[in-house]
């Protein structure tokens, strides 16, 4: 994870320089590069949370589309929460995660639910965003810094939809690619998926653990938790 990350500064100082190359013909001086590459690194950190902001969209659209419902969507510390009195705004602080988008699953039919466009709709719609974005970045080539945002903001999708659609462990947890191959393989994995979203749309409800289903509690088999959806 660390090189990816060293990765992606490293693909946004190379568009810096190539963007500041077909713009100025002359020497530039020390200083002028440094404020640019100052401006660079507030792009890249722009474009990262534009890039969290739209891959928790994509959870969002493309799980209502599957037949979800919305429950909460956070990005870093704020998160958007539809209680039984209406939707509010709160502060809460999760580990390891810079957003999340919780979604109310539909009832499983056969032992089954939608899960793939819920599941990989962040990375689609980083995708989706990425080739807007390169394609404004040549419809204003001749404004420098503008065109410079655009493909960072292309380059930072590109890294978003590659991170977490492509199956990985990445640290603690799987990403979503992953996740979305362990829920096809197996209908424990299925059904576990299934549990951890009703448990937290109860969650939300302000249900105590106790008050749910003792069902959703059962101990999986043994060749399950080495699952880490299911475990």
């Amino acid at each position: 994870m660390i090189l990816i990350y060293l990765m992606l500064g490293a693909v946004c100082g190379l568009l810096m320089i190539m963007t500041v190359d077909s713009v100025y013909t002359d020497t530039l001086s020390a200083g002028k590069y440094l404020m640019i590459f100052a401006l660079t690194l507030v792009f890249m950190y722009a474009a990262i949370l534009l890039q969290i902001i739209i891959h928790e969209s994509g959870h969002l659209v493309f799980g209502l589309l599957s037949g979800y419902g919305f429950r909460s969507f956070r990005i870093g510390s704020l998160i958007l929460l539809k209680e039984e009195n209406g939707v509010k705004l709160r502060r809460i602080h999760i580990a390891g995660t810079a957003g999340q988008c919780i979604m109310s699953p539909p009832d499983m039919k056969d032992g089954k639910i939608p899960y793939v466009l819920y599941n990989l709709g962040g990375s689609l719609m980083n995708l989706i965003s990425s080739t807007v974005f390169i394609l404004l970045s040549l419809l204003f080539s001749d404004i420098m810094y503008l065109s410079l945002f655009m493909k960072i903001l292309f380059a930072v999708g590109i890294f978003f939809a590659a991170m977490n659609g492509i199956p990985m462990h990445a640290g603690p947890v799987d990403n979503d690619g992953r996740n979305t191959l362990s829920i096809g393989r197996s209908a424990e994995a299925m059904r576990s998926f299934w549990i951890q979203m009703k448990v937290s749309d109860s969650t939300a409800l302000g249900n105590r653990l106790s008050e749910m289903p003792e069902q959703w509690f059962t101990m999986p088999s043994e060749s399950g938790l080495k699952n880490s959806m299911i475990a």
